[in-house]
């Protein structure tokens, strides 16, 4: 999975690209599944940050539902946030900072020594 598709997921929620998208809150117990005709039997239910439909046996994630009905809110963000491997911030914003430079440490260590030692090695006042 592509940092992009990652960031997308973790960071927005089913629930709310739902609303924005039908007018209405996700309903809470078993739902028509948004993805395909299904008229019969309400075969869809949210799961964690996704919609898992037992009719046609899929899970769909945030990513999937932006791509399928609101591919011009994931245009829109893929303008205005920049990810890479390793994190994401917005454009706009100043560039991304520097990676953190990690210290050795003895398991014995307090974890508050551990701390300033991290943030005096990445020149970060204690």
């Amino acid at each position: 999975m592509s940092a992009w598709i990652k960031h997308i997921n973790d960071t927005l929620d089913i629930g709310d690209e739902y609303s924005l998208v039908f007018g209405k809150a996700m309903p809470s117990g078993k739902f028509f599944c948004p993805f395909h005709a299904n008229v019969n039997t309400p075969a869809a239910k949210r799961y964690y940050n996704g919609i898992k439909c037992y009719s046609c046996n899929k899970f769909y994630t945030v990513y999937d539902f932006l791509k399928a009905f609101n591919p011009s809110r994931l245009a829109m963000l893929k303008q205005t946030v920049q990810v890479d491997e390793v994190g994401y911030g917005t454009v706009e914003s100043a560039p991304l900072k520097e990676r953190i430079t990690f210290v050795s440490y003895e398991p014995t260590e307090r974890i508050g020594d551990i701390l300033t030692k991290i943030l005096k090695a990445n020149g970060l006042e204690v």
